[in-house]
């Protein structure tokens, strides 16, 4: 199968506009589909895992406010992360239009998830069990993440696992035909603004709600943005003179503008 024709497929959830982040359920004949709380896992002091409800919520500061994972300031590098969190994340939101919705996003677009027909074309998709609705910017459009992984390096194996990853050149390809094919299965418009960095944005969504894989994304973002740098510099020791308060007033204004570029 043809992964325009999963793009293309993908591309039909435009049609759909909710109001609240949340999971959907079904309720009554009347009203087949509503909102209602977003479910995760919880591990308890004996280490069992326990299902937790909450929201559903009317905007994403919301969800972001009750969900993102507690900043450690008293750890060697949690000052950093929490001043590079304080300027991406907002990113996320920066000239949202909350009048836009929530949309769909599917929780694995897998091949063995897409049912087809003898020709080839596409009949359905399954595997919704985890469906919820989430923010335009990392919603339906974004990238699936197995073309994503180099941004989430604490989850990245390449290059010590290169028989089971793909290099990141292979990735930065793959995202450039899925935003291709997104684009034209949007008619260029739309949601399709949103493709091009959403593997950025949902790297930030990771950042500010898992405490684990932070301090790797901060340092990937970091990186990126001192690439062009003719002096190469160390994106470790750039967050170790955040967290110390070495960084020059100039520097860090330079930082916060090319983060925040990056992300927007």
């Amino acid at each position: 199968m043809r992964s325009e024709l999963r793009i293309s497929a993908l591309a039909q959830l435009s049609r759909f506009s909710l109001t609240k982040i949340g999971s959907l359920q079904h309720e009554t004949d009347e009203e087949p589909l509503v909102i209602g709380p977003c479910y995760g896992w919880r591990e308890d002091d004996n280490g069992r895992l326990n299902v937790v409800a909450s929201g559903p919520y009317d905007t994403t500061s919301a969800y972001l406010r009750e969900h993102s994972a507690a900043r450690d300031e008293n750890n060697l590098w949690g000052v950093a992360e929490a001043k590079l969190l304080d300027i991406v994340v907002p990113c996320l939101t920066a000239g949202y239009n909350p009048d836009e919705g929530i949309v769909l996003s599917v929780p694995d677009l897998d091949s063995q998830n897409v049912l087809v027909d003898e020709e080839g074309n596409i009949t359905g998709i399954i595997d919704w069990d985890q469906v919820q609705t989430l923010p335009r910017c990392i919603g339906y459009c974004r990238f699936p993440s197995w073309i994503t992984r180099d941004w989430d390096p604490l989850m990245y194996g390449w290059p010590k696992m290169k028989e089971s990853e793909n290099s990141p050149e292979e990735l930065e390809g793959y995202r450039e035909h899925f935003d291709r094919e997104m684009g034209a299965a949007l008619g260029w418009k739309g949601d399709w603004v949103y493709t091009k960095k959403s593997h950025i944005r949902e790297a930030v969504w990771i950042a500010a709600l898992n405490s684990q894989n932070r301090l790797e994304i901060c340092r990937k973002m970091v990186e990126v943005v001192m690439e062009a740098q003719e002096e190469k510099v160390d994106a470790l020791d750039i967050l170790y003179d955040l967290r110390s308060g070495r960084q020059c007033e100039q520097g860090w204004r330079d930082l916060k503008q090319k983060l925040q570029a990056l992300v927007s």
